[in-house]
């Protein structure tokens, strides 16, 4: 058996522990709980639903923005491949003319002068792209240059030369900046009736000229989108008016659609080879605003959603009123009861469950008060008989007393 101090010892325990109970969800009245149950299903529901919602916009508009990529990049290397093919062939027909031969083979001042005329001819002012044309003999040393004031680019032109000595004697050169501008040559060479070269003829072209065509081209491509054109060995880049960095993927990686930040801003971009050039082509579309509708759909569908909540958990908590106010009438007319009270009556008006739990509570309550009732006669009866059986012993105990 315990001592009486062990039990002492653990009876404050027992007592601290009924004082404090643990805080639990089940511990939690139905007013409570239920409006804390829906409301977090809710938001769940809720969550999970416009997240999906907003990745789903999200992915389409990346997805409609890679296939606008894909068709514009292919659509402007084809053009730029045709503008190109169509530069080499106007230069291989004004190379192999019979004044350019001429000069060629006898760089004399009568044939120097008619040579000087065929090429002004195609260095217009109308045609703002070009820089200057220059004649070169087959050893690859220049002989006349339009304007004939402007000074000879100082670039090597060897690989472009190598290549003109064979089908289809002319080429398309790599982009070079000289005086801060993205230019290049149209190289094609001059042939004998043999068909072998005699020179050669360069024409220095910028890019785009100008600010204004270059957004054009933007424009053309629309979405905010920056197009870039470099070299195929990734050392030249320009935006078609300055030099820009080249992209931080390597050219392969390009030709699928990928993203990385120019500048710090997140962009999706796309490259091509152009055929028939050393060339490369990049278009980048900003992330951004391919966004903005996305983002505008979840502001939106979080404002509906958090008046959606607020709604659900005003009506669950008044639906929690509804339901735990009767609960409290009974069990209030319960504890009335068991102190005694058996007058106590529930009072709803209702025709769910709850209202007929109530009424057979008042059923019971009646049933109870009229066996209270009887069993009150019953012990009243008693209470008399006895007294009679008590007065009848009494003159009994008086007569016997008398006798």
């Amino acid at each position: 058996m315990s001592s009486p101090e062990s039990s002492k010892a653990v009876f404050p325990v027992r007592a601290e522990g009924r004082q404090h109970p643990r805080l639990s969800f089940s511990n939690l009245s139905i007013r409570y709980r239920l409006p804390l149950l829906i409301g977090t299903l809710l938001f769940v529901i809720i969550a999970i639903s416009t997240y999906a919602s907003y990745e789903g916009m999200k992915a389409s508009a990346f997805n409609i923005a890679r296939e606008r990529l894909v068709t514009l990049t292919n659509y402007l290397s084809l053009q730029l491949q045709q503008q190109g093919a169509a530069m080499t062939t106007r230069s291989s027909t004004l190379a192999n003319d019979s004044t350019i031969r001429t000069f060629l083979r006898s760089p004399s001042t009568p044939a120097r002068e008619a040579a000087v005329t065929i090429l002004k001819q195609m260095a217009t002012a109308q045609d703002t792209n070009n820089l200057q044309i220059e004649l070169w003999s087959s050893a690859h040393e220049p002989l006349l240059t339009i304007p004939e004031t402007a000074a000879s680019v100082a670039a090597d032109l060897s690989a472009e030369f190598r290549q003109s000595q064979a089908e289809p004697f002319k080429a398309i050169g790599a982009l070079r900046i000289v005086n801060g501008n993205p230019v290049f040559a149209v190289v094609a060479a001059t042939r004998d009736e043999t068909g072998k070269p005699i020179g050669y003829l360069v024409r220095w072209r910028k890019l785009a000229g100008n600010a204004e065509a270059r957004k054009e081209l933007t424009d053309l491509v629309g979405n905010q989108a920056v197009l870039y054109i470099g070299n195929s060995k990734n050392d030249t880049w320009s935006d078609f008016v300055k030099q820009v960095s080249k992209p931080p993927v390597n050219l392969p990686t390009l030709t699928d659609v990928s993203q990385y930040k120019r500048e710090g801003e997140p962009v999706m971009a796309l490259g091509h080879p152009i055929g028939g050039t050393p060339w490369f082509i990049a278009i980048e579309f900003p992330t951004g605003p391919l966004l903005v509708q996305a983002n505008q759909f979840l502001r939106r569908m979080i404002m509906a959603s958090l008046f959606l909540l607020a709604f659900a958990v005003t009506a669950t908590v008044l639906l929690s009123r509804n339901i735990t106010k009767p609960l409290e009438s009974l069990t209030s007319a319960a504890s009335a009861i068991s102190a005694g009270d058996h007058s106590q009556k529930v009072k709803v008006r209702r025709k769910d469950e709850l209202g007929a739990l109530a009424e057979a509570f008042n059923t019971m309550v009646g049933k109870l008060r009229q066996a209270n009732l009887e069993l009150e006669q019953k012990i009243q009866e008693r209470d008399r008989t006895g007294k009679a059986l008590r007065e009848s012993e009494e003159r009994l105990q008086t007569v016997i007393e008398n006798l």
